[in-house]
């Protein structure tokens, strides 16, 4: 991705949270439900246009699959440089 402003390579951090591992057991890699992620480009990038979205927050949850598949060009684009971190939502054990 190319910062308008200054039309240089960024690299885009992306944190996403997941649900449904168990540690104990395997990864976050190919495991579990994503729950949301997000994903910042610097304060040149505007999600808008208008200036006012500098992070784009998505909501998994509530779209599920369909919204993943929105955003799978771009997640699975090797081009565009992507730091990713993984966050675990974890089920409280009674």
């Amino acid at each position: 991705m190319r910062s308008a402003a200054r039309n240089v390579l960024l690299t885009a951090p992306c944190l996403s949270q997941v649900s449904g591992i168990d540690l104990s057991e395997e990864t976050p890699v190919g495991h579990g439900r994503i729950v949301c992620f997000s994903v910042y480009c610097g304060p040149d990038v505007d999600f808008t246009g208008d200036g006012t979205k500098k992070c784009l927050w998505v909501d998994v949850l509530k779209g599920g699959q369909a919204v993943l598949d929105v955003f799978k060009p771009y997640l699975e684009d090797a081009s565009i440089q992507k730091v990713r971190e993984c966050w675990l939502l974890c089920q409280p054990s009674h």
